[in-house]
């Protein structure tokens, strides 16, 4: 698939995208995919607490978060952008992308209120999937929710959560 040909729908949830990726490499790479997408707006940050103050001052419509940020936990930040209440911010959508893709992590991600999941490594049309996919899910959240409302679905074993993110 050429990235031509993926711009389409990828704009489900245009404008500012946050990445929150600790490792400069994959953060270059992740900002170069999301504007081959057609998101022009791109804040690369590698650290929890300047992605934090950053969701303060900026309105992003989307955020990827790296599950592993050093020393750090990007289920932290997610949990804080859910628990944050100012519907600007705890209702973007929220999309992992991460090398830590056991059933436990995925679980702890999606319970801390991510839209959806992207193992490491991907392709360019699983990353398109997934942002189309994580703003779908944050579109259908009631217009005057101030928190995440709705409680992930049980699963019965690891694999079903892996086929569902």
């Amino acid at each position: 698939m050429s990235v031509g040909s993926t711009k389409a729908s990828a704009t489900a949830c245009a404008g500012a995208v946050l990445i929150v990726e600790d490792d400069d490499e994959m953060r270059s790479l992740l900002v170069s995919l999301v504007q081959a997408l057609g998101f022009k707006n791109v804040t690369p940050l590698g650290r929890l607490e300047p992605a934090l103050r950053q969701l303060e001052y900026q309105v992003f419509s989307m955020a990827i978060v790296d599950l592993n940020l050093g020393d750090q936990d990007g289920v932290s930040l997610i949990a804080a952008i859910r628990k944050n209440p100012r519907p600007e911010i705890c209702r973007i959508p929220v999309l992992v992308a991460s090398t830590a893709s056991t059933g436990s992590r995925i679980r702890d991600s999606i319970q801390a209120g991510a839209d959806a999941f992207l193992s490491k490594p991907f392709s360019i049309a699983n990353l398109k999937r997934q942002i189309d996919f994580a703003c779908t899910k944050a579109a259908a959240r009631p217009a005057n929710s101030t928190s995440r409302t709705s409680q992930p679905r049980s699963h019965n074993s690891t694999q079903d959560v892996v086929e569902l993110y």
